[in-house]
């Protein structure tokens, strides 16, 4: 029990320098004479955050600390580590000329397995509307097999708590790594990672959830056959070290770039977003990977129409045999419940069903409208939206995979639809979907 306490105590010490400088909602803003004045980010109460989550800034808004879920950070559960306590916390400086230096960190005990699992970062960023970081991380932690899951880890985790759910599988994921982002110009940006990672293979240690629910095991199904009955458990390595290297690519002409506060800047512009995506693995297995993406949201008139579109394709260059964890994943789940609604997410697809050691093709679109069918009854398109979606995806050795999808939008928070899905015409079946944030909810309901 000792090391409960711990745990909590060490992550405690990130408050005092909000304790002791004094913590309030309402704080002036930090003076400079070179760089335009913004209004900072408003903070909650420290009480608030540590119960909802949020963040706080002292009074003069030069620290911060941030509790991204609150008490629920506290606890988490999953069939490999079972239960785990421990919190996840960023802190932070802002200096006079809106520089910030912030440290994150996530330090649990993994009550089953009995392992200390802890990770951290720091990191530098430049006044935000010049989009600059600097970030250097490492620890040893559980992490989806999947670098870069639809799901989120909290969505995830807080799906096998309830439900039991873990079509999503677990690794141990020991790394140590750097990362850059800059801005070229106005309408290009760059994204850099260099890393060393130790990955090692697990097993559930826990059988059930406490409301008695069992999960599935620890290995990723894939699609052996040419229907989706035929899942084959895979039976590759895991474990292994690998040096890793990534880099992204963003242009997208005419970008206009909004600074809402002196930590939020959002960009946007109306022509296409093209991305290139290029990763090289040297260990273990060595590897190399391209991938070009190019979407864009197009807004057809007045009112809510929109279009919306992500095309996709790479491949991959292998020497030898590759593990799963450096696959080309698709964004897919077929948990019921997600916390967006991602376009580029195929529903009826198990997490690991069509990832693929080759090359791959995808597309997806969608109109959403507040003159569709049920939004042409309400006056308020902020109340009722509704949208409908397709998708694609042709892997070699499968048949074409594709879903449309008719869902409707409350509130711009809560969505709810139907997909069907066909492995070329062949009907797979129908599924429910929903997405609800509960975060965004309640931050909506706080505002009203």
């Amino acid at each position: 029990m000792h090391k409960y306490f711990l745990i909590i105590i060490c992550s405690l010490l990130f408050l005092l320098p909000v304790v002791v400088e004094g913590q309030t909602t309402a704080f002036s803003e930090i003076p400079t004479s070179t760089l335009p004045r913004v209004r900072p980010k408003q903070g909650t109460k420290w009480y608030r955050m540590l119960y909802d989550g949020g963040m706080t800034r002292t009074a003069s808004g030069t620290w911060y600390m941030e509790i991204p879920q609150g008490i629920n950070d506290l606890t988490a559960m999953n069939f490999v580590d079972g239960y785990s306590i421990g919190p996840h916390a960023i802190a932070g400086f802002m200096n006079s000329r809106r520089h910030r230096f912030e440290v994150e960190e996530t330090l649990r005990w993994a009550v089953s397995r009995e392992a200390l699992l802890a990770k951290g970062a720091l990191r530098w960023y430049s006044p935000v509307e010049q989009a600059r970081m600097i970030e250097i991380h490492g620890g040893r932690h559980t992490e989806d097999i999947d670098h870069d899951p639809t799901m989120s880890m909290s969505q995830s985790l807080l799906a096998t708590g309830i439900f039991g759910w873990n079509h999503y599988k677990l690794l141990e994921r020991t790394d140590a790594g750097f990362r850059v982002a800059f801005p070229i110009g106005n309408d290009i940006d760059v994204k850099a990672h260099a890393a060393w990672e130790r990955r090692r293979e697990m097993e559930n240690h826990k059988l059930t959830t406490i409301f008695g629910t069992h999960g599935q095991d620890n290995v990723p199904r894939l699609r052996l056959g040419k229907t989706a009955s035929e899942l084959k458990l895979y039976d590759g390595e895991i474990d292994g070290d690998m040096a890793l290297l990534n880099l992204e690519l963003n242009y997208q002409f005419g970008q206009q770039h909004v600074v809402f506060d002196d930590m939020t800047c959002l960009s946007h512009s109306t022509y296409p977003r093209f991305t290139l995506l290029t990763d090289v693995g040297m260990g273990k297995w060595h590897f190399a990977s391209f991938e070009l993406r190019i979407g864009q949201d197009i807004h057809l008139t007045r009112g809510e129409d929109q279009l919306s579109y992500l095309i996709g394709g790479g491949g991959i260059y292998k020497h030898g045999d590759l593990s799963l964890t450096d696959w080309h994943h698709l964004d897919a789940s077929r948990f019921w419940w997600q916390k967006d609604n991602a376009l580029s997410r195929f529903v009826m697809l198990d997490n690991y069903e069509l990832s693929t050691d080759c090359s791959w093709l995808e597309g997806h679109a969608m109109w959403s409208s507040d003159r569709m069918l049920l939004s042409s009854l309400t006056r308020n398109g902020m109340f009722l939206t509704e949208y409908v979606q397709a998708h694609i995806v042709k892997v070699p050795a499968h048949r074409a995979h594709w879903e449309l999808q008719y869902g409707i939008a409350l509130l711009r928070i809560w969505t709810f639809g139907v997909a069907v899905g066909f492995d070329n015409m062949t009907c797979r079946g129908a599924a429910f979907t929903m997405s609800l944030d509960i975060s965004v909810a309640k931050n909506a309901k706080k505002s009203k």
